[in-house]
């Protein structure tokens, strides 16, 4: 009679065993794509630069044809001209799209003698500035060159012969306000404010003491008819003169 085993010698939770199937093995790809990735970085930047400098080259050409090369001057002489050229001549070499009407200003309207001025553009490299005058108060002539007084201060060479003007030496400073409303005065015939003595010099001209003792001759056909009508009015002397006034 067999005896029978220890239970335990029995295995009751038997043991199973998968066999999962075998996956092929995956090929690495990861040169390739960092190849691909630091290809795209430089074509990007690449192309990046080429049109910074292609910009860059574009603006280098046009700057260099708008350059500015020449300025030219109307409606002033002599050296008036010479001082607004000068002055204007900064803007030799800028460009001429971008240079404006107020940066002319800001260099010429520090002369007393412009009242304003009118900007023309001719590209691709030249400007025209036209200068507009203060009113003439009077005209003076100084050692062979005519001015003309804006009653203020200021003066300028005149462009052409006036048909009336003051003769004076170079003693006389032209620019002295006091001396040019005395010119005012006298090409106003308001003679009563300046003249202290006036006498005939030539057929057309006058001999002319101020009140201030300065000699001055004025001279011009303007003068002379406005002086034939005023010394032809009834009042004239007392008007003018006063009681001691001297003809």
């Amino acid at each position: 009679m067999q005896q029978i085993r220890n239970i335990e010698d029995f295995n009751l939770n038997p043991t199973f065993t998968y066999v999962a199937k075998k996956q092929p093995p995956i090929k690495k790809n990861s040169k390739k794509i960092l190849f691909f990735i630091t290809f795209a970085i430089l074509l990007i930047i690449s192309l990046s630069l080429y049109g910074w400098i292609s910009g860059t080259l574009s603006e280098m050409s046009l700057f260099s044809i708008f350059s500015l090369q020449r300025i030219t001057v109307y409606g002033v002489q002599g050296a008036n001209a010479d001082l607004i050229k000068q002055s204007l001549s900064v803007f030799s070499g800028k460009n001429l799209l971008t240079l404006s009407s107020d940066q002319i200003n800001e260099n010429i309207s520090k002369f007393g003698f412009v009242e304003g001025f009118l900007l023309r553009k001719t590209y691709p490299s030249e400007i025209t500035v036209e200068i507009k005058l203060k009113p003439s108060q009077g005209c003076v002539k100084r050692q062979g060159i005519f001015y003309e007084l804006d009653g203020a201060g200021s003066f300028w060479e005149s462009s052409k012969i006036p048909d009336s003007f003051i003769e004076v030496d170079s003693s006389v400073d032209i620019s002295d306000i006091n001396f040019q409303k005395i010119v005012k005065d006298i090409k106003e015939i308001n003679c009563a404010n300046a003249i202290g003595m006036i006498s005939r010099k030539s057929v057309d001209s006058y001999l002319i003491k101020t009140k201030d003792n300065v000699k001055l001759i004025v001279s011009g056909e303007d003068f002379k008819t406005e002086w034939d009508k005023f010394i032809k009015s009834k009042s004239f002397i007392k008007k003018n003169f006063g009681d001691g006034g001297t003809l």
